[in-house]
């Protein structure tokens, strides 16, 4: 099983690279349409989540 850590920084950098944001802007306190992500980048990340945590 992953730990806490490894997901967490996964999640971290796979949002930075599909937002192509620095992973320095990606906190907890801001939000996906903040860092400029639309509706595709939603459903882009959807998918790269479900695949990265599938089991």
């Amino acid at each position: 099983m992953r730990s806490r850590l490894y997901v967490t920084l996964g999640l971290h950098w796979t949002i930075a690279y599909v937002l192509e944001q620095s992973p320095h802007r990606i906190r907890p306190d801001i939000t996906l349409c903040e860092l400029g992500a639309d509706s595709f980048d939603m459903v882009e990340l959807q998918a790269l989540v479900e695949e990265a945590l599938a089991l």
